[in-house]
């Protein structure tokens, strides 16, 4: 059930502020008060706690098996108590030594109230036994056991608290011997090593509940906070860094075809007010973008032969223009320069009244 070093606790049917604790280590036993206990003696996963359910909200008993399997025989005991019971209750059976069947019940809400009285204090719970299976009676010996003021009648067969109505019933005319601290306290020590039905079976092991915002959490809270804000920012910089740089690289790259056309336009700008200025010249209106326009220019001024008569930009960023040549072999340079660049063209050609070609083109953006 537990290691060879655990507490023992008695489950508080009321409001306790500090309970009476048994420490066990190494087979030795001290009693004391849990507020004598270093904190780290009751920390979880340090020292595991048995709990002590008292004969005056519990039951204990044994009964015979019925030839099943071991599993099946707990269950069925388990089963057959929870039924048997007026109130709703929590049960535990397992097997004793002799081979019979020890059977508990308890009020589960008893039960459940208790454990989190106890819970309070840091206390990992792992298992709930009741006091009257803590001694194993001969068969024609009855015997009384005193645990911190909770007196229980224990008998081979079963055991109750010490109430007069059911001392006469249970144990009328018997005689009833007192425990003494040495067998007592072997007795607690054994809880570690001897079969003894657990309510909690089944179940995890109660954990104590601690509030989720403690200093520590906060602590951390603040410190993911403040790293969350880290990395919002450093992503929020890196983005327009990126973004800077991409615009960067296409001014560059604009810039470089105006000067492929004019070596004196040393920026940008400079080569868009060129670009407006050409347009205006010729009747069209400047429209964005730029490096679409620049792409078509630099065509066009790449042939001595080649003119452009007509161009406008709609809403899309579809370019339109007309280009004029005296041959088609200077216009189809011009589409393989534009193509080469990446974009989309298409072309229709007609030639007009003094025989010139002319290249009706449509230019869309990759």
């Amino acid at each position: 059930m537990t290691g060879e070093d655990f507490l023992i606790v008695i489950l508080p049917t009321a409001d306790v502020e500090d309970p009476d604790i048994w420490v066990v280590r190494e087979g030795e036993m001290a009693e004391g008060r849990l507020s004598d206990l270093a904190e780290d003696e009751i920390s979880p996963g340090n020292r595991p706690c048995v709990v002590l359910a008292p004969a005056s909200c519990s039951a204990y008993y044994r009964v015979k098996r019925q030839g099943l399997e071991p599993l099946q025989e707990i269950s069925v005991a388990r089963i057959n108590a929870q039924e048997k019971a007026i109130a709703p209750v929590q049960a535990a059976a397992c097997l004793a030594e002799d081979g019979r069947l020890m059977v508990a019940t308890i009020d589960a809400a008893l039960l459940n109230e208790g454990l989190l009285r106890l819970e309070q204090f840091g206390l990992s719970i792992s298992a709930v036994v009741p006091m009257g299976a803590v001694l194993k009676c001969a068969e024609a010996d009855v015997c009384r056991s005193n645990i911190s003021g909770h007196i229980t009648l224990h008998a081979h067969e079963y055991s109750c608290a010490d109430e007069p109505g059911l001392v006469a019933a249970l144990f009328k005319g018997a005689e009833i011997r007192p425990v003494v601290a040495d067998e007592l306290s072997a007795a607690l020590v054994d809880l570690a090593r001897v079969p003894v039905p657990n309510f909690l079976d089944g179940q995890a092991s109660r954990k104590p509940k601690t509030p989720w915002l403690s200093e520590s959490n906060w602590h951390w809270i603040k410190r993911l906070s403040v790293l969350a804000a880290g990395l919002f920012l450093l992503s929020t910089a890196t983005y327009w860094a990126k973004l800077a740089w991409s615009t960067a690289d296409e001014d560059q790259q604009a810039l470089a075809l105006a000067q492929s056309v004019d070596p004196a336009i040393t920026d940008v700008s400079q080569a868009e007010a060129a670009v407006a200025s050409a347009l205006a010249r010729k009747g069209v209106e400047r429209t964005k973008p730029a490096m679409l326009v620049a792409i078509v220019w630099q065509a066009v001024k790449s042939s001595d032969n080649l003119a452009l008569t007509e161009m406008s930009l709609d809403e899309t960023g579809l370019l339109k223009a007309t280009l004029a040549a005296p041959d088609t072999d200077s216009i189809n340079a011009a589409l393989r320069s534009i193509e080469r660049s990446g974009y989309r063209i298409t072309a229709k050609s007609r030639s007009d009244q003094s025989g010139a070609i002319l290249a009706d083109i449509t230019v869309k953006a990759p």
